[in-house]
């Protein structure tokens, strides 16, 4: 199974936002494995 991340998330992992979701958002990210997450490239040719 893939996943894809909003954006939301990421920002909050990187400390924007309150507490609580950043530590949510950091915990998320842990339990996904690297091969289940989809990888979009923005603004470049792919």
């Amino acid at each position: 199974m893939r996943v894809a991340l909003d954006t939301n998330i990421l920002a909050y992992a990187e400390g924007l936002g309150d507490a609580q979701k950043c530590t949510s958002a950091i915990n998320l990210i842990r339990q996904l494995q690297p091969e289940a997450v989809a990888q979009i490239l923005v603004g470049q040719n792919a």
